[in-house]
């Protein structure tokens, strides 16, 4: 997704903490006890054409959901926090977050292209999708 970092992200800025609209999109999350999430449109909303969509989202699993996460991946790296949009990044865990290919794939079922990064110490799986 680094092609889109220079995208505009707009959206209304609100800052959302229900979890239906995450669960649906994302099974991963059916068992999810909390999330604070932010979604909008990439690009400008003047130019005619289908819209893609984003997605950034901390969302907070039970232990026994995020064991199993952690170890449906493979390999894996440590990596520093995700750039999120303004409004959600003050919620980023401050840990070693880790991310990997696996884990992105299990995010990315179409058509969902998605980032994924797992914080072990507080079991917050931090969020960043794109979608049309």
């Amino acid at each position: 997704m680094s092609t889109e970092e220079a995208v505009v992200r707009s959206g209304t800025g609100e800052l959302r903490t229900d979890l239906e609209p995450l669960q649906k999109r994302f099974p991963p999350f059916a068992e999810a006890e909390s999330a604070t999430w932010m979604s909008g449109t990439l690009g400008d909303s003047g130019v005619p054409g289908p819209s893609t969509y984003w997605i950034d989202a901390i969302v907070l699993l039970p232990q026994d959901e995020f064991d199993r996460l952690r170890q449906s991946v493979g390999d894996v790296v440590s990596t520093s926090s995700p750039t999120l949009v303004d409004g959600l990044d003050g919620a980023l865990p401050q840990g070693q977050l880790v991310s990997g290919a696996d884990l992105d794939a299990l995010f990315s079922t179409s058509p969902y292209q998605s980032e994924v990064y797992l914080d072990e110490a507080t079991r917050q799986v931090v969020l960043r999708s794109i979608f049309e």
